[in-house]
């Protein structure tokens, strides 16, 4: 499978360099950056504040077109894509919905999602992240 255990398209070794430099004071995940630091340069690398709600509303849609997918992704299309992942594997909606805090109310709400090609969306994202020469451990 492409997302092998630390392999080069592993989700947790492109995630693990950008938790390293976390604001230590700051319990979010998604911090604002520190004017000048570099990845790699600097222990710390982000402000002891959280990124605004706007800025997050259009972070995917920001990732797609900065990394020239074939089409831009919205935080909605991420939120598809595990529950798609977990009906693919044979997990009910049922079990989706009262498992996985999904978000979901009814099994209904939830079908739609299953049309979704999943390894597409993932793989896309995650070699064009991967691809980025720069942002290394």
């Amino acid at each position: 499978m492409v997302f092998e255990k630390g392999g080069l398209y592993c989700p947790v070794a492109s995630l693990e360099p950008y938790i390293k430099h976390l604001n230590p004071k700051n319990e979010f995940l998604f911090q604002g950056s520190k004017k000048g630091s570099k990845i790699g340069a600097d222990d710390v690398c982000f402000d002891n504040m959280a990124v605004g709600e706007r800025t997050l509303a259009e972070k995917m849609k920001n990732i797609s077109k900065e990394a020239e997918l074939l089409r831009v992704y919205t935080n909605h299309s991420i939120r598809v894509t595990p529950i798609t992942a977990l009906e693919t594997c044979g997990c009910e909606a049922r079990h989706i919905i009262a498992d996985h805090d999904s978000g979901h109310k009814s099994e209904s709400s939830i079908q739609s999602y299953y049309k979704t090609d999943t390894d597409t969306k993932i793989i896309d994202i995650v070699y064009r992240l991967n691809e980025d020469q720069d942002f290394k451990k």
